[in-house]
């Protein structure tokens, strides 16, 4: 199974919004999503997001195997990684980058899991957070998209990803949601086909 992994802080709820309100309820991929904390968002993150889309979205748990359609968010103050089995995994671990959830550690623990099934994407926002996910994630063989600093409310995040770590794509905000879209489809009807063969 494909699993996209999502990191952002400052002006990434609204393109999160944006990403995800065009995915169909059968998206044939997991997303999991580390956003910073933000004084700005809606106090239910949630239920701001459940209005967005059509896919299933609640808070991350430990233990939980990721599932096909479904969004999951990491809670406040908690660290969302995934173990070596594959299923999500939350933490009170040191800060990352001053951030505690922190983008990193979660891209870098879906790389050393799922390697070329991860699609990694960095979102507007302060900071450098996303940069080394990123990296490891192309090292292991996945995708890796940095939402063009052009149309960030912060452009630091993506500026470092684009800087440090030469993505495969670099969309507009309102791009996302279709080249998501396009990927994971190909990626699964490539598989159906090797399948077959």
């Amino acid at each position: 199974m494909d699993v996209v992994v999502i990191g952002g802080a400052t002006g990434a709820l609204d393109v999160l919004k944006r990403l995800v309100a065009g995915l169909p309820s059968n998206f044939p991929a997991a997303l999991v999503v580390v956003l910073h904390p933000d004084e700005r968002q809606p106090r239910s993150l949630v239920a701001a997001l459940m209005k967005a889309t059509a896919l299933d979205v609640s808070w991350a748990e430990t233990g939980e195997a990721p599932r096909r359609g479904h969004l999951y968010l990491a809670p406040p103050d908690r660290h969302l990684v995934f173990d070596a089995g594959g299923c999500l995994h939350l933490d009170d671990g040191p800060k990352v980058r001053h951030f505690r959830p922190a983008a990193d550690p979660l891209f870098e623990s879906a790389a050393r899991v799922f390697g070329g099934q991860v699609i990694g994407v960095v979102l507007s926002g302060d900071g450098d957070d996303g940069t080394d996910g990123l990296i490891a994630i192309k090292r292991a063989g996945g995708v890796s998209i940095v939402q063009s600093p052009s149309d960030a409310l912060e452009p630091d995040m993506p500026t470092s990803g684009l800087l440090n770590d030469s993505p495969d794509h670099v969309p507009l905000a309102e791009e996302l949601g279709p080249l998501l879209q396009r990927l994971v489809t190909h990626r699964v009807l490539r598989r159906k086909k090797h399948s077959v063969i």
